[in-house]
């Protein structure tokens, strides 16, 4: 099922306090990609950075016969 940007948003938030605090205890940084609709993505340093994107789907339960299927990318500057 596909959702639109307004409920993805709205998922996100619902999220984000989650993940700030999980975030803060790893000692990482946070970036809001809002800008990747308009296909620019923010300086995070001046160093060279890598951003890893990750998700997982998992089948319905009680489906025995699929695999989970996990996908990860990245991007160097």
């Amino acid at each position: 099922m596909l959702y639109g940007y307004d409920h993805a948003f709205k998922e996100w938030n619902g999220y984000s306090t989650y993940m700030n605090e999980d975030d803060m205890q790893v000692g990482g940084r946070d970036i809001v990609l809002v800008d990747a609709l308009s296909r620019h993505i923010p300086l995070v340093s001046k160093q060279p950075t890598i951003i890893f994107g990750v998700d997982v789907t998992h089948p319905h339960p009680g489906e025995d016969s699929s695999p989970s299927i996990v996908v990860v990318i990245a991007t160097q500057d």
